[in-house]
């Protein structure tokens, strides 16, 4: 199944806290499960809403709208934990939330996943008290999803999620291993191949004794639950004066510009004529380089195809038909910055005269620090 734009609303766990990319920031599991679904949908755009702390009523407030403007045809919706911790909830209001938003997605078109939530009594002793609430969201989660054709990732009916392996020591948010767990079962659920087996449990480990484990506990209750409660008391939370990370449909793929090798810069801004005469620079995802290369640059000399990560090109990128060809192609509509190269691939023509393009061949540096 191919997918043009994917859009994520949810809470911390789809912003993807606690697991770190590298770049100063959260990866997460729906940031790997965009990367999944690229793999089938190269020209997948990805945009990804949720803001830590919010609870549902929040999420539908403040993202459903958004999303739906964004127009996806694939959309997930995970949230709830942070209502259920609550001292006390309306498990009917949540649920209405929830409700909400899978009908508005589920209406727009929007293939739609949700999920169920594990037992939180098996991640901690102290979240016994939680276990019917989880037990009876869960339950509203999958009637709300048969009722609108929703997909359910159902990790409480697999039983993933209490082997405390795959949470941070926070034990609220999933760790790496967590997020690429997750990022299993949403691609196994759209029946993506090679992520089957997500639900396993993990190879067996000796149990810790007693007073190692009482240890574990009180450290846990010192470092994490109570700064929690204390931000709770103080009406204060920990997505305050925080926006999503990735709030517009950005491609998932590297993106690619061909350019005559003299006419890239080295540092600063890339601003061709383009810009001036069409309002946009021109790009291409991978399986499009050679076709445009022959299209405009049948007699053209020497020329370079910049590989680009499109998360760092501020401009805006918009994926159209401009010209009524039949065939999108990716925009940027502002200068791109140099830093935003990843590499330069030369062009080559075959024995007819052809460009072709090989971009797994390792490619030079397009710009310093790549």
């Amino acid at each position: 199944m191919q997918f043009a734009r994917f859009v994520a609303l949810g809470d911390s766990q789809t912003e993807g806290l606690n697991d770190p990319d590298g770049r100063g920031g959260f990866r997460g599991w729906a940031d790997r499960f965009a990367e999944a679904l690229a793999d089938h949908s190269p020209h997948l755009q990805y945009a990804n809403l949720a803001v830590r702390g919010r609870l549902v009523a929040a999420i539908r407030a403040e993202q459903l709208e958004q999303a739906l403007a964004l127009r996806p045809d694939l959309a997930t919706v995970m949230g709830g934990l942070n209502d259920l911790m609550r001292p006390s909830v309306d498990l009917d209001a949540v649920a209405a939330d929830l409700d909400a938003m899978l009908a508005a997605l589920r209406d727009s078109g929007a293939t739609v996943l949700t999920t169920t939530f594990p037992d939180p009594s098996e991640i901690a002793p102290l979240f016994r008290r939680l276990a019917p609430r989880v037990a009876g969201y869960n339950d509203r989660i999958r009637r709300i999803a048969a009722e609108h054709g929703a997909l359910v990732v159902d990790f409480a009916e697999k039983g993933v999620g209490a082997d405390l392996r795959i949470w941070s020591p926070d034990r609220i948010h999933a760790n790496p291993l967590g997020h690429s767990l997750i990022t299993a079962a949403f691609a196994d659920t759209l029946d993506l191949p090679g992520f089957t087996g997500w639900a396993d449990p993990l190879p067996t480990v000796a149990r810790a004794n007693a007073l190692r484990r009482a240890g574990t506990e009180l450290r846990w209750l010192g470092g994490d639950v109570a700064p929690w409660m204390l931000r709770r008391l103080r009406g204060r939370s920990s997505g305050d004066g925080i926006t999503a990370k990735r709030p517009r449909l950005v491609p998932v793929a590297p993106l690619f510009h061909i350019v005559a090798t003299v006419d890239w810069p080295r540092t600063g801004w890339y601003r061709p004529a383009s810009l001036d005469t069409e309002g946009f620079v021109h790009l291409s995802f991978r399986d499009q380089v050679a076709a445009s290369a022959n299209r405009h640059y049948r007699t053209a000399g020497e020329l370079v195809v910049i590989e680009l990560d499109p998360v760092s090109i501020a401009a805006e990128i918009r994926v159209e038909d401009s010209y009524g060809t039949g065939t999108a192609f990716p925009h940027a509509y502002g200068p791109i910055p140099v830093s935003a190269a990843i590499a330069a691939h030369a062009l080559q023509r075959d024995e007819n005269g052809d460009w072709r393009f090989s971009p797994d061949r390792a490619g030079a540096a397009a710009s310093p620090g790549r």
